[in-house]
């Protein structure tokens, strides 16, 4: 849009201008911004709903994407929470594009995963198992993917798994029994329950990546 190409200079004393007590500076060629917290602080001592709730009207008047770490008190401590602010922007941006204020702890799941595949491919990590459902995936009309990540989600319950995925218990009993074959996996363990959760989170970060660099070309 045409408030994209505003001086970063200019979006910084707009900044000062609508928060009060706020510090902000180019760096990277971005806005860095200090914003006091205490004034927008309610009754119960949160901050966050009114500082989003400003921010939200900063970006539509503004054109500007706003990543937003957790507050602290010691400036010393701004090396650690500008990687928040990093991570959020980057993340949300990636996550819900539509968006324009991403809140770090909003996306922390999310760069915890990304953090802990390092620079290995995800397809690294598949056991034989997840290696064989993929490969079901590639050739079925019947995702056992799709069918393992909502299983998970809904902690393992058929009741809550079918009437998410809109199948009789009875189909949805025998496609899980299928499912845990193919894997060889006891999903009642907590280490392969996560170990498969973190899995498949990741994979769907990955295909995130994939549709946004493919709606971009």
């Amino acid at each position: 849009s045409r408030l994209a190409k505003l001086p970063v200079g200019y979006i910084c004393s707009e900044v000062e201008s609508r928060f009060p007590g706020s510090v902000s500076f180019e760096r990277k060629g971005a806005a860095m911004c200090f914003i006091e917290t205490s004034a927008l602080r309610g009754k119960d001592g949160d901050y966050r709903e009114k500082l989003m709730a400003d921010m939200e009207e900063f970006t539509g008047s503004m054109g500007v994407q706003i990543g937003v770490s957790d507050a602290f008190r010691d400036i010393y401590s701004a090396r650690l929470y500008y990687p928040q602010a990093s991570a959020a922007l980057e993340n949300g941006a990636l996550v819900d594009p539509g968006k324009k204020v991403y809140h770090f702890q909003d996306y922390a799941l999310t760069e915890l995963i990304v953090n802990s595949l390092g620079k290995m491919p995800t397809e690294l990590f598949f056991s034989e198992g997840m290696r064989r459902l993929t490969a079901h995936d590639a050739e079925a009309p019947v995702s056992y993917i799709d069918t393992l990540r909502e299983y998970l989600d809904q902690n393992m319950s058929m009741t809550r798994t079918s009437a998410a995925l809109y199948v009789h218990r009875s189909t949805l009993l025998e496609r899980i029994g299928r499912i845990e074959r193919e894997l060889d996996t006891d999903l009642k363990d907590p280490d392969e329950r996560l170990r498969i959760q973190i899995l498949l989170k990741a994979m769907q970060i990955q295909k995130q990546i994939n549709e946004r660099k493919n709606s971009e070309q």
